[in-house]
C-alpha cells in the first residue's frame, strides 16, 4: 500500500510540474507577441486610405476618443474609407 501512494504521489506531483512548465512557456510565448501602438496603427493608414489620409488620421483618433482601443480604431477606419 505504502508503495502504491509513493507512485501515485510521484505521478501527481510530476503533472503538476508539467503544467507548471507548460504555462510558463504558454506566458513567455504569449508575451512576446507585441502588439503595435496607436501611433503604428497611424502610420498604417497611409497604406490603406491613399487619397484622403488626413481625414483618415483625424477620424481614427476620433475614435480613440470614444475610447476604442487602437486595433478596433484602426479597423474601422479602413473600413470606413474603403467601403463606405
Amino acid at each position: 500500500m505504502e508503495i502504491k501512494l509513493k507512485k501515485s504521489g510521484s505521478i501527481v506531483a510530476g503533472s503538476i510540474l508539467m503544467v507548471f512548465v507548460f504555462s510558463l512557456m504558454f506566458k513567455a510565448k504569449k508575451s512576446s507577441n507585441v502588439l503595435p501602438t496607436a501611433s503604428q496603427y497611424e502610420n498604417r493608414l497611409e497604406e490603406f486610405c491613399l487619397f484622403d489620409v488626413e481625414q483618415a488620421k483625424h477620424e481614427f483618433n476620433s475614435f480613440l476618443d470614444l475610447g476604442l482601443n487602437p486595433s478596433d480604431a484602426f479597423e474601422l477606419t479602413v473600413i470606413k474609407r474603403i467601403y463606405v
